[in-house]
């Protein structure tokens, strides 16, 4: 849009710069007073500030687009074809539904989520017994092989606390990381409003 307000204002001083000018030679010949060429010398500066304004919109346009794309912000910006809004006919509920989708907060949350409650299981199963089951084979030279078989039953001792407090510490990381996930759903939501 930019570009079409310079490709104008460029067009329009380079009239103003020829009604100008005949002005001059119309004064010249006594066919207008002085007056006229007065004015027609103010409007070709009027449109030699417009069109200068004009180009430093293009420039600072141009430079804003080329920053956010990360590039150097004098690289020559080419417009191609023109931009044309076309609404979308979308309700309000399919909308939702892809933001909830959708957001790699909303992914990250649930990421979040899920391990917490790994990590939660994982320190509740340090007050299970360990059940263990072994089994060797020793050579001896001249007298064969001997097998041996161990079984191992460990049980933990409750009584410490340790493992409990354990517990208590996974079972608020899970309480942070649902209360996280309600609100990068929540913010999802209110940005589809």
């Amino acid at each position: 849009a930019n570009e079409r307000i310079l490709k104008s204002a460029t067009e329009s001083l380079k009239l103003a710069n020829e009604f100008r000018d005949k002005t001059k030679v119309r004064v010249e010949a006594g066919d207008v007073s002085s007056v006229e060429a007065l004015r027609a010398e103010v409007e070709a500066g009027r449109a030699e500030a417009d069109a200068a304004a004009a180009d430093n919109r293009v420039t600072l346009t141009q430079a804003t687009l080329n920053a956010l794309l990360n590039r150097d912000l004098s690289t020559p910006v080419e417009v191609v074809g023109d931009l044309t809004y076309a609404p979308m006919e979308t309700d309000l509920q399919t909308l939702r539904q892809a933001a909830l989708d959708h957001r790699p907060d909303l992914q990250g949350a649930k990421a979040t989520l899920e391990g917490a409650k790994a990590g939660r299981a994982l320190t509740a199963s340090a007050l299970l017994p360990d059940l263990s089951f072994q089994m060797f084979r020793q050579s001896v030279r001249g007298e064969g092989d001997f097998y041996k078989a161990g079984f191992g039953f460990t049980v933990p001792i409750w009584a410490f606390g340790r493992q409990r407090g354990e517990i208590a510490e996974a079972g608020a990381t899970v309480a942070r990381a649902e209360a996280e996930q309600v609100q990068a759903r929540n913010g999802a939501l209110l940005e589809v409003e």
